[in-house]
């Protein structure tokens, strides 16, 4: 849902007409919130309206459209699933052509067990990580 708001003095005009939707119900709430009642909300729209010198309308800002401010969401970095796991078993010796591979994300330390026993080659215990999937660690070739 794409918020568009309204300055007070509109949010005093738009709550008389009849065309009251989803966003608008949005902005009352938070009016609401700050003010505690209606009244108190459109009190203050309306006094903020007078400083303003507009008394609710404003025609010299007619087609001139309003800048609203863009809402760009936080992305959390992607997990590392290899820097955070343990370092694989040191007492097996690779071949040569061979290396560590890390395996998963699985669901659950049982899907990942199935999983490490249809390896062809050596496997490590099932660990779980912090995002609390479990990993394992595969030889592969190389």
């Amino acid at each position: 849902m794409s918020l568009m708001f309204m300055t007070p003095c509109e949010f005093t005009e738009a709550r008389v007409t009849p065309i009251w939707n989803e966003t608008h119900q949005v902005q009352k709430d938070m009016f609401l919130s700050s003010y505690g009642t209606l009244d108190g909300a459109l009190a203050a729209a309306k006094k903020s309206c007078e400083l303003q010198g507009d008394g609710g309308t404003s025609d010299q800002n007619a087609g001139t459209p309003q800048a609203t401010p863009e809402f760009t969401p936080q992305q959390p970095a992607p997990f590392d699933a290899a820097a955070e796991a343990p370092a694989p078993p040191a007492d097996v010796t690779l071949g040569a052509g061979k290396r560590w591979n890390l395996m998963g994300p699985f669901a659950s330390l049982n899907t990942c067990d199935q999983n490490a026993s249809l390896q062809p080659i050596q496997t490590s215990q099932c660990f779980t990580l912090s995002d609390g999937n479990a990993y394992f660690w595969n030889v592969v070739q190389g």
